[in-house]
């Protein structure tokens, strides 16, 4: 189970950086189509670039998983039956 959530942890977390990664983009053209007409491509916002990072981190999260998923199995500790094997 630990396993399991430093996987997904992990995962995320090099998703989220793929993610934000940035490409090498080809140069605008100079000139480009809009509704109104040929316009030069300084008009339109080229920023691609993420105005916000994001506040919680996955270990963070994958943490916060962990310490309720103990919580829950220490707090509520499973009713343990045995069955008599029949010869």
């Amino acid at each position: 189970m630990l396993f399991t959530i430093c996987a997904v942890a992990a995962l995320s977390y090099a998703a989220s950086h793929l993610e934000n990664a940035q490409a090498d983009r080809a140069t605008l053209p100079q000139w480009v189509r809009t509704v109104d007409g040929w316009e030069p491509a300084t008009v339109l916002s080229t920023d691609l670039s993420p105005t916000k990072l994001p506040s919680l981190h996955p270990f963070l999260v994958a943490g916060f998983e962990l310490g309720a998923s103990l919580f829950v199995l220490l707090a509520f500790p499973g009713s343990a039956t045995r069955r008599a094997i029949a010869p």
